[in-house]
């Protein structure tokens, strides 16, 4: 989903539908009544937060964030439900605690899908890690996302813009964490 009319560089969220009800990974940055409902909105991290304060008042979503990005100054404006401490499972969602590009980034995965956020990007061979946050801990804390991938079957990364094959992804991501030591 995307925001139209676009507002400036547009960030990708994504709706999921689960068999306990819909869920959104990010949140778009428009609000949209005729967008479809749904349960709940689960952040990768702070900067991702677009509309979801008018989504959680039209739908009573519960907005889920990583405690150490809820206490940002720009968090701190949003209602959140609940806040994260670590990993966890709801809606057959798996989220897991990376840290690094933000203090509470957060990843996800659902059924055959990774959803990275902005954590690196573009895909293909000119992957970098992003550059706004801590350099240092953004390389470090990048291990513990292969650790979770690295004995899973996904077929899909979903990004803040994009949406690319795992396997070509992940040989990307291999080489960026390389030459990055």
């Amino acid at each position: 989903m995307i925001s139209v009319p676009r507002l400036g560089m547009e960030h990708a969220a994504y709706r999921i539908e689960t068999d306990s009800g819909a869920v959104w990974i990010d949140c778009p940055s428009a609000f949209n009544r005729d967008l479809e409902p749904v349960e709940a909105i689960y952040f990768t991290h702070k900067d991702f937060m677009g509309a979801s304060n008018q989504y959680r008042d039209l739908w009573e979503a519960k907005v889920y964030l990583h405690v150490n990005d809820a206490e940002h100054p720009l968090a701190e404006q949003f209602p959140i439900d609940n806040k994260i401490y670590g990993d966890f499972t709801e809606h057959g969602i798996e989220a897991f605690y990376i840290g690094g590009h933000t203090p509470g980034f957060m990843i996800y995965i659902y059924d055959l899908v990774l959803f990275i956020g902005d954590y690196a990007f573009p895909p293909g061979s000119s992957m970098q890690f992003n550059p706004f946050g801590p350099k240092d801990k953004t390389r470090k804390r990048a291990s513990r996302i292969l650790d979770i991938v690295s004995e899973r079957s996904l077929e899909v990364v979903c990004g803040f813009n994009f949406f690319t094959d795992f396997d070509s992804w992940r040989e990307d991501f291999n080489h960026l964490l390389d030459t990055a030591r």
